[in-house]
């Protein structure tokens, strides 16, 4: 009986300590349903907000802009009847299309008049877009939502069409230089003047076994295995002679032999495959259902015995009609391995080139030149082009080369440029660059973009068409990448300290004579952090003459708060200032935690402690109580204020060379609260309450107005919390404020009671400061 009890009691504790925990959780989300709500509810009731947005989104698309004039307005229409998240998959699906396909898309939405039969509709073209688009076609089309641009960059070299696995090879199809091996079965066909057996005078079949002989009636076995089928019909045709004499002898293949092969790895129906025919990888990757688009093309495999034996490359195939490996290089055998691993390094490539797409690497790098080699070549051959080279950094691609190159200098541009995984590359006729110049700005600088050139634009002129500096402070330097004759040029100044200490017209005028020229990239560059003033807020309130909250400079202190606060009134309680701070909540929670889980370690491990001597249930020492009890102390009177423990005396000047004068952090808050007149006696007494102050008098007097302790009182640990949040164990004095903090008796091991009075130190710090911010109140 008392096992069971023992076993309900742990059950209710895991139960409080989950439901505690859950609560926290509840509170999160029901924080977030209620964002959720609030968003619902601007929507509804802000529809001019609403269409002000997906306007926006329309006139930002690249397809809405490529539209006619008429067509535009259906899709406005459609944009008004359907959410601003709808519009965006709309927006997406019209993306993949050419302008006519997307003007048909749009005229059969436009009959669609129910709203609700509208956004399922486009619902369900927009998910089939997202099966269809593999990763890193998405990954290259780099967009707001699938990233998809109005060109969707395809993956090279994947639609090959495969046949049907039913559809075999006829032997009619197969040459010469087919080889021959055990399971193929061959016709004779045997003539001449002389009288022939009988068993010859009919064409006859004989299968090849697996030593690779042939047996040939009244001739006798011949070894034909690993010879090619001209080969082969020389051997027979000797042989037959032999025996009978001046005849005639024509070979011909009657069936394919066919062998099991593995074919695993990125296909689309990896297992083991029967093959017949010509017994080449191509073959096996057909019946295997062809390459997915994870899969890679250069990089095949064929393993025959557990170890390598040959790398196929189906780009040689694609892009240069070489079967070579692909067809006929390599012959399987039975059990050979074809895999196909995951696709390798990748490249993209758009623009003016005759094959845009995405590209696989052998290796890690390709040269710019391979690159443009693989998409065909430029768009026209001859002329100048702009080259851009993006490359992912972090979150996001920025462009690593972005240049200029000629008949006369590309040849030696393509070559010295290496392309990496990820690299994007895009290829532009120059006449195109030529009608719209442009720079960019960026840094410190109020709107870094992109920005129309125009004749003899200077530095200046960038940086107001910018919105001028990001503040204030003066910018320490600039930086200006410039691409001429095929080469980069960087330009990097510093901007003189005698001017930085001017204004910022000072230093616009200085910057009028630097020349910019199209396509530049400017940087300007900010003030070092140790020049600009940072400044954080906090609050003081209570006792002081301006109570508030105040931006600081970053390195102020607490005495430089206070004194911003006019120092302390006639009715302030130094003793009990409360100083909080946001960043130690989370270290006081943390320990909270650590307490919790010692505590239930001990109720499970005390449980293992019952025992059956004699038919009768011994318990070692150890009160399972004595744990449930100080775990409802520690979850109902603990409390997260990030309270900081210091001591400040009245004269505010002693302040400021004291160790208590710390530096300020940003949502640090300070209380002073008025002089109290009461103090609390919490825990194990038997009428904890708070009562008025009385001078003089020491623990005891308090714990007798209580009642006296409860019989589960830890008498020996009593302390007491100070007004200014400090753990005390001198019960002799008692002052305004204090907190008489009487702990249960409980039986733990000795290294943990002291992690546990820390926190109970800290969960009575919480209810002294709020009693005193309740006064300060009053």
């Amino acid at each position: 009986m008392l096992k069971k009890n023992i076993s309900l009691f742990l059950c209710v504790v895991q139960i409080f300590l989950i439901s505690a925990y859950a609560q926290g959780e509840t509170g999160g989300l029901v924080q977030e349903t209620r964002g959720l709500a609030q968003e619902e509810e601007m929507d509804t009731f802000s529809p001019l907000h609403k269409n002000i947005e997906k306007s926006k989104l329309l006139r930002e698309s690249d397809i809405y802009n490529l539209l006619p004039e008429e067509k535009k307005k259906i899709l406005a229409s459609i944009s008004d009847k359907i959410s601003k998240s709808t519009l965006e998959k709309l927006l997406v699906i019209l993306s993949q299309k050419d302008i006519i396909s997307s003007i048909d898309f749009l005229d059969e939405l436009y009959l669609i008049t129910n709203p609700i039969d509208l956004e399922r509709y486009i619902m369900r073209r927009y998910l089939e877009i997202i099966r269809e688009i593999p990763i890193l076609e998405k990954f290259y089309s780099a967009g707001p939502e699938l990233g998809i641009k109005t060109e969707v960059l395809r993956q090279i070299g994947y639609d090959l069409t495969y046949a049907r696995p039913d559809k075999k090879i006829s032997t009619q199809f197969i040459s010469q230089g087919y080889t021959l091996g055990p399971g193929d079965s061959l016709f004779l066909y045997v003539w001449g003047r002389v009288k022939l057996p009988d068993v010859l005078s009919f064409p006859m079949m004989v299968t090849i076994l697996h030593d690779g002989r042939v047996f040939i009636p009244l001739v006798g076995p011949v070894s034909v295995g690993g010879m090619t089928l001209e080969s082969a019909s020389e051997i027979v045709r000797s042989a037959v002679r032999r025996v009978l004499g001046d005849v005639e002898v024509a070979v011909s293949l009657s069936s394919l032999k066919s062998i099991p092969v593995v074919v695993v790895g990125e296909v689309r129906n990896p297992g083991v495959i029967i093959l017949s025919g010509t017994l080449s990888p191509f073959e096996a990757i057909q019946e295997a259902g062809g390459i997915k688009n994870s899969g890679s093309l250069r990089n095949i495999e064929i393993r025959r015995d557990g170890k390598f034996f040959a790398r196929i490359d189906l780009y040689d195939l694609i892009f240069g009609g070489v079967s070579e490996g692909a067809l006929s290089g390599v012959t399987l055998k039975a059990w050979d391995v074809v895999f196909v691993p995951r696709v390798g390094s990748t490249f993209a490539i758009s623009g003016s080139v005759k094959s845009p797409g995405i590209y696989e690497m052998i290796g890690e790098k390709i040269s710019l030149k391979d690159a443009v080699t693989l998409s065909g070549g430029f768009i026209p051959a001859q002329g100048k082009f702009r080259i851009r080279i993006k490359r992912l950094s972090v979150d996001r691609r920025g462009n690593i080369l972005d240049i200029i190159v000629g008949d006369e200098n590309r040849e030696n541009i393509l070559s010295s440029q290496e392309l990496v995984d990820g690299d994007f590359v895009e290829v532009y006729p120059l006449f195109a660059e030529q009608e719209d110049k442009y720079i960019f700005v960026s840094g410190y600088v109020r709107k870094p973009q992109k920005i129309p050139y125009v004749e003899n634009m200077t530095l200046k002129d960038a940086i107001m068409l910018s919105g001028g500096f990001t503040s204030i402070n003066s910018p320490y330097a600039y930086e200006i990448i410039r691409y001429e004759n095929g080469k980069e040029t960087k330009i990097y100044k510093k901007i003189p300290e005698e001017t930085r200490k001017k204004d910022l017209n000072a230093i616009i005028d200085l910057l009028k004579d630097e020349i910019i020229l199209p396509y530049d990239r400017i940087t300007i560059f900010p003030p070092p952090e140790n020049e600009v003033p940072q400044f954080i807020q906090v609050s003081v309130s209570g006792e002081v003459l301006f109570p508030g909250k105040y931006m600081v400079q970053k390195g102020d202190r607490l005495y430089d708060l206070l004194k911003k606060a006019g120092g302390f009134t006639d009715r302030a309680y130094t003793d009990g200032i409360i100083f909080t701070r946001q960043a130690l909540k989370y270290e006081q929670m943390r320990r909270i935690d650590l307490v919790t889980q010692l505590l239930t370690k001990d109720i499970i491990g005390e449980s293992s402690q019952y025992v059956q001597m004699g038919g009768t249930p011994i318990r070692q020492p150890g009160d399972l109580s004595d744990r449930v009890r100080l775990m409802r102390y520690i979850m109902e009177l603990s409390e997260f204020t990030g309270r900081i423990v210091l001591k400040i005396d009245r004269d505010l000047e002693k302040l400021k060379d004291s160790k208590y004068n710390i530096e300020l952090q940003p949502d640090d808050a300070v209380l002073i609260p008025q002089i109290p007149s009461h103090v609390i006696v919490a825990g194990e007494v038997k009428n904890p309450a708070t009562f008025s102050y009385v001078p003089d008098k020491g623990v005891k007097f308090y714990v007798e107005l209580s009642g006296g302790y409860t019989k589960y009182a830890n008498k020996s640990e009593v302390f007491i919390i100070r007004a200014n949040g400090q753990a005390d164990t001198n019960l002799s004095k008692v002052n305004p404020g204090d907190t008489i903090v009487v702990p249960p008796r409980v039986v733990i091991p000795y290294e943990t009671w002291y992690i546990i009075r820390d926190v109970l130190s800290v969960s009575f710090q919480g209810l002294t400061a709020g009693a005193l911010m309740l006064n300060a109140l009053k």
